[in-house]
C-alpha cells in the first residue's frame, strides 16, 4: 500500500509538471496487462477508474496479529473480565472459513511472524494479559498464556461473516460464556482521524518520539506540496 501511494503522489506530481503519458498505458498492446498479467484488458474494466478506490477498502489494524485475528483479539479482551475465577476446559473460537496459513498452529513458537498468525496464541495473550502488543507476541515463554493456547480450538463457521468472530468459553464448571464479534471490513476502515489516534498508539507502544508523526501527519495533509 505504501508503494502504491507512492506510486499515485509521483504521477501526480509528474501531471502537474506538465508531463503527458501513453494513452493506453493499461489496455495497450505494451500496456499494463500485457507487460503483467500476459492478457488482454477490455475497455470496460477501466471504466471505475478515478471513481473506485481499492485503498478506501483496505482494512486498519488496531492490533499487531494478522488481520483474519484481528476482531478475535478484541473479543477476548472484551469478556476477560466476565471471565474472573474461571478455568477454561476449552476456548472454542469460530471465525470465517475464508482463513490462511499458520492461523491454527500452537507451538512452539520462535518467531512473532508465527504468533501474530497463530489464532490461538493471539486469544489466549488477550484472555491472560488484557491485551495484544508487540512484544507480547515476541514472548515465547509465558507458561500461563501457552496453557491457554492449547485450550483453544479453532473451528471454521461459514454462517460468520470474515473477518467477524464468536468465542465460547467452556468453563470447568459452570455455563459456557459467549462473545460475539459482529464486525465488517468496513469497521477497519478509517478516516484520517482515526489513522492517526491509531499511530499515537503505536509510536507510544514502539518507543518513535511522537515528533515524528506530527511532521508526518503535517506532510500528508499538505500534500501534494507538502514539505
Amino acid at each position: 500500500l505504501g508503494m502504491a501511494g507512492q506510486a499515485a503522489l509521483s504521477a501526480l506530481e509528474l501531471a502537474i509538471a506538465g508531463s503527458t503519458g501513453a494513452q493506453q498505458a493499461f489496455e495497450g498492446k505494451f500496456g499494463f496487462a500485457q507487460v503483467f498479467a500476459k492478457r488482454e484488458l477490455k475497455p470496460e474494466a477501466l471504466g471505475g477508474l478515478g471513481r473506485d478506490w481499492i485503498q478506501r477498502r483496505v482494512m486498519f489494524k488496531p492490533y499487531p496479529v494478522c488481520a483474519h485475528n484481528q476482531s478475535a483479539v478484541a473479543g477476548a479482551i472484551a469478556m476477560r473480565d466476565r471471565l474472573a475465577g474461571l478455568e477454561a476446559e476449552r476456548i472454542e473460537v469460530r471465525v470465517n472459513p475464508y482463513m490462511v496459513p499458520g492461523m491454527l498452529l500452537k507451538g512452539p513458537f520462535s518467531r512473532a511472524s508465527e504468533t501474530l498468525l497463530s489464532t490461538p496464541f493471539c486469544v489466549a495473550t488477550a484472555l491472560v494479559r488484557g491485551r495484544v502488543e508487540i512484544a507480547d507476541l515476541e514472548d515465547f515463554s509465558s507458561s500461563a498464556v501457552a496453557d491457554t493456547t492449547a485450550r483453544v480450538e479453532v473451528v471454521a463457521d461459514p454462517a460468520i461473516g470474515y473477518p467477524a468472530s464468536e468465542i465460547h468459553f467452556h468453563p470447568k464448571r459452570g455455563e459456557v460464556v459467549r462473545h460475539v464479534e459482529r464486525v465488517s471490513p468496513q469497521d477497519y476502515t478509517y478516516d484520517v482521524g482515526q489513522t492517526v489516534a491509531q499511530l499515537r498508539r503505536m509510536v507510544a507502544e514502539v518507543g518513535i518520539p511522537a515528533a515524528a508523526l506530527d511532521l508526518l501527519h503535517s506532510f500528508v495533509m499538505a500534500l501534494p506540496s507538502g514539505d
